[in-house]
């Protein structure tokens, strides 16, 4: 049984409702009447018009038009990834505090300066984060897990490179969700990469695939107050078990 708050239920619910109470295929009915207006405009004569002049009775009535086709193509294919009730009830567990979170930290050392770890920008906890990725199942699979990241790390840093990680193991955490502004329960699996080269590892800071990066001490990380607030948890189990020096 779950366990939720029901005022958060209520703004999960609230901010799902348009996309709960849209149809599929929604905007077929207003694409066709655009169409139908351009056909109008470029078949008719307009040229007995004294109220406004014919030109600019065109350029308002083809801005109508297109203004109605954009909005009737953007509604039919927001509509056909129709909001299932898999979504919704997978949303609503979220917010549930006793349900677990899995997530994969992944651990990569400066090789060119002894201490440094990288780390991204993450925007939603506007925070620097060890690069993490949600595990691909509720039962966790070392494997399949090692696979996943690698493709991740490989995609993310443009690596075409071979790399190696090793797993740590885990860690249970109880902590405030920024994104979701609630308390979760999140297991994290640690994984250390073993060999791994980045071009960027020259750089202070860099940007790759729309994601902002840079090299830090966990000294540095522990000075943070920000980063302390919300990522205490994870810098404590990474000094404690990836051999952090």
């Amino acid at each position: 049984m779950l366990n939720i708050d029901e005022n958060q239920l209520k703004l999960l619910l609230e901010k799902k409702r348009k996309m709960l109470e849209q149809k599929k295929y929604d905007g077929i009915g207003e694409s066709i009447s655009s169409i139908s207006l351009m056909i109008t405009l470029v078949l008719s004569d307009f040229s007995q018009l004294t109220i406004i002049k014919p030109l600019y009775f065109k350029i308002i009535a083809w801005g109508i038009s297109i203004v109605i086709l954009t909005y009737g193509i953007y509604t039919f294919i927001k509509s056909i990834k129709i909001y299932s009730v898999d979504q919704l009830y997978s949303e609503i567990a979220d917010i549930d505090p006793k349900i677990e979170h899995p997530f994969n930290i992944v651990v990569i050392r400066d090789s060119r300066e002894n201490g440094k770890y990288l780390v991204f920008k993450s925007k939603r906890w506007n925070c620097w984060l060890f690069p993490n990725y949600h595990c691909l199942n509720a039962i966790f699979s070392k494997a399949k897990e090692l696979k996943y990241i690698t493709e991740c790390i490989k995609r993310d840093l443009k690596i075409s490179e071979e790399i190696e990680f090793k797993y740590i193991g885990n860690n249970i955490s109880e902590k405030y969700s920024v994104g979701d502004k609630v308390r979760k329960k999140y297991n994290f699996h640690y994984f250390q990469a073993t060999n791994i080269a980045i071009d960027f590892n020259n750089k202070r800071t860099f940007h790759c695939n729309g994601k902002k990066y840079c090299w830090k001490t966990l000294d540095q990380m522990y000075s943070d107050k920000n980063i302390i607030k919300k990522n205490k948890d994870v810098l404590d189990y990474v000094r404690r078990m990836c051999d952090i020096s």
